[in-house]
């Protein structure tokens, strides 16, 4: 009923589009309102050829219905999961350049305000404080991991005189 009221009212403004009855004309001349519509009205009879088939099959049996709704619900939400996602390896990516660019620049601010050899002085000083706190935990946990390898070889030997 829909696709017919669409053909007829195309065919009724492609024949009645010139007399108003009052003797005005519409703007539109009607060689460009009719190639205007023609293409219209074959994609809209290419369409009901096609999927009123497709409907009728659908209506009749539905568990074909409710399996396509469930596939295109998943499609939408993988689409909108993939909209989230990009939106966020975005903002993501925004903030690691933002960080990288102001490194940088807070970089050329202290070498421009100490000049270079200052900076690489203060580099070096930094860089050997840094090695010796380096330094120092390792040590630390290397005292730690002994300890606890003593702790265990005693344990092994208290298990061993146990059991005999």
């Amino acid at each position: 009923m829909f696709w017919r009221w669409q053909t007829d009212w195309a065919t009724y403004l492609l024949t009645h589009h010139n007399s108003h009855g009052d003797g005005s004309s519409n703007s539109i001349p009607s060689a460009a309102l009719s190639s205007l519509l023609a293409p219209v009205s074959s994609i809209i009879t290419t369409l009901h050829r096609h999927l009123l088939p497709l409907i009728d099959h659908v209506s009749k049996n539905p568990d074909i219905a409710s399996i396509t709704l469930l596939v295109i619900v998943l499609l939408v939400s993988l689409k909108i999961l993939n909209i989230l996602y990009r939106a966020v390896v975005f903002w993501i990516s925004l903030a690691f350049k933002l960080v990288f660019w102001a490194t940088v620049v807070v970089v050329g601010l202290f070498v421009w305000s100490r000049g270079v050899e200052g900076a690489a002085a203060d580099l070096a000083v930094w860089g050997r404080y840094w090695v010796g706190v380096w330094t120092s935990e390792y040590a630390r946990f290397q005292e730690q991991l002994e300890d606890a390898r003593k702790y265990q070889m005693q344990q092994a030997q208290a298990q061993q005189a146990f059991a005999r």
